[in-house]
């Protein structure tokens, strides 16, 4: 479980990161950071009705990208805010291949080392 202190809860905070962050997409995946100067990255993640109408599936998913997020977190440059958003009409994926999306999506934007 990622804990609160890593997570972006406020609505004008994740307002901020989706309207001036740079953005990445790839994999099914967007990947949207907004520096901030922070001891340590917050995350959030957004998964639309559009993705699955079925609120297990889309909470599924939101579970399984917080605990891969928590697992890279030691990785991860501090100082900025993310927001992962899967992108609708991707199939339903694996574990393995969310990792491999999302870690090539960090990458990209310079917060996962390589």
């Amino acid at each position: 479980m990622l804990s609160q202190h890593y997570r972006l809860t406020k609505r004008g905070e994740l307002m901020a990161v989706l309207r001036h962050g740079a953005m990445v997409r790839g994999g099914g995946l967007t990947v949207r950071v907004l520096p901030t100067g922070r001891q340590g990255s917050r995350f959030a993640f957004v998964v639309s009705n559009k993705v699955s109408k079925h609120a297990v599936q889309r909470n599924r998913l939101r579970r399984q990208l917080r605990e891969l997020v928590r697992a890279m977190l030691p990785e991860v440059a501090g100082g900025y805010d993310v927001v992962v958003t899967v992108q609708p009409g991707r199939p339903v994926r694996t574990t393995v291949a969310l990792k491999d999306s999302l870690a090539i999506a960090l990458r990209r934007v310079r917060l996962l080392s390589l």
